[in-house]
């Protein structure tokens, strides 16, 4: 399925530092394209519709010169600031280091990621900022970030020829399995290659969207609670701007389905047109701290116009042939795996692929009831199973 969670976070910018990935600040969220905004990013640039998500959100900016720096190395402060922002935090005076080597302008953000046992350092004094980090190193960093380590055991061993070359193995097993991360065509995974910026986005990209994707939007962070007779008998309100601007994705309309998950039940709130909101105001049976902590339940209006992602071509099942003729593949998804994964496409839908940043069409076959291309080239099957399809 699509990454289209019910809960959604807005990234905050919680200081000037926390999206800087060069010299300059990103906002918070950004007026344009990374396309539009850096002169060495376009729409064919490798991975850039990760790229691209990161910088609508405010997670990565580029230099002062106005370039992003795809194929630059990355520093671990550049990694760290990114990670930051990523996960949301907040800067934490209190946190402490015996780090002698990171600049005042990010010493607190550093001190809360160590304190968080996000990141470490090479010594007790040493946290080498401008050291660039490997494709092991960053597994690592992006597994502990987001906690996506398994909780009964270690992930299977990755398929990868050097991966015993590194004693984080476990952290490269895991990104791969979490189809985070993949290797070379090769078969290796480049354990002490030093990793791309646009690589590292994809992998930082991917990695929030599973973390994000069980993340929870509530109460206390949108709405508010009230006892107004102070009788046990509450009001929930949440205005659909504050609701809007916790929604990364798509719309909340005044058709928008609104409702409450308090420990298990449900809680229905309806949209009031004169307050723009959605509302109850005869909640009984929970406590204020209940209602407060009560999860958000809403599925934001996607624009068609801009494409729906439905998920992979391996996660709609569909088929990646080697026709066997030029190295020509063939990627087929019937209609009917892609309107379960999404109930509005036809065979009327504009389908295709997005291949690292590339986009390949589909055409429906009406006699096998399929969205089909049997002309593709430049890609590998494991590629293709891993592309993105998007319906319009």
């Amino acid at each position: 399925m699509a990454f289209q969670p019910k809960s959604y976070r807005k990234f905050m910018v919680a200081s000037a530092s926390a999206a800087l990935v060069g010299t300059a600040v990103a906002p918070a969220v950004s007026a344009a394209t990374a396309a539009e905004d850096f002169t060495d990013v376009s729409e064919d640039t490798r991975h850039y519709e990760h790229i691209n998500a990161l910088y609508d959100m405010g997670v990565v900016s580029g230099y002062g010169d106005g370039t992003f720096g795809p194929d630059n190395n990355l520093k671990r402060s550049e990694a760290a600031e990114m990670v930051f922002t990523a996960r949301g935090l907040n800067a934490n005076a209190d946190a402490t280091m015996t780090f002698e080597d990171v600049p005042p302008r990010i010493e607190e953000e550093i001190a809360t990621l160590y304190q968080e046992e996000i990141f470490d350092g090479y010594s007790e004094v040493k946290f080498g900022p401008d050291m660039e980090l490997n494709r092991a190193e960053m597994a690592k960093i992006v597994i502990e970030a987001f906690d996506l380590q398994k909780e009964d055991g270690e992930y299977e061993d990755a398929p990868f020829s050097d991966l015993k070359d590194t004693k984080l193995y476990p952290y490269i097993n895991a990104v791969y399995a979490l189809d985070i991360a993949d290797g070379y065509e090769d078969g290796e995974f480049g354990v002490h290659d030093n990793i791309l910026r646009k690589d590292f986005s994809k992998m930082l990209h991917n990695a929030w969207k599973i973390w994000n994707e069980d993340a929870e939007l509530t109460v206390s962070e949108v709405g508010q609670v009230k006892d107004p007779l102070n009788s046990g008998v509450y009001a929930v309100e949440i205005k659909r701007d504050a609701l809007q601007e916790a929604t990364l994705e798509g719309e909340v309309t005044t058709e928008t389905e609104v409702s409450l998950d308090v420990d298990g039940e449900t809680v229905e709130l309806s949209y009031n047109e004169d307050r723009d909101s959605f509302r109850n105001q005869d909640i009984t049976g929970y406590t204020m701290e209940e209602l407060n902590n009560a999860v958000v339940d809403y599925e934001p209006e996607m624009e068609i116009g801009k494409g729906i992602e439905v998920g992979t071509v391996a996660e709609v099942e569909g088929q990646v042939v080697d026709i066997g003729v030029a190295s020509l593949k063939g990627v087929q998804i019937s209609l009917e795996n892609l309107q379960s994964a999404e109930d509005t496409v036809t065979t009327e839908s504009d389908v295709s692929l997005m291949v690292d940043g590339e986009t390949v069409e589909l055409e429906y076959l009406e006699d096998e009831d399929t969205f089909r291309n049997a002309q593709i080239s430049g890609y590998t099957e494991d590629q293709l199973a891993e592309a993105t399809v998007v319906v319009k």
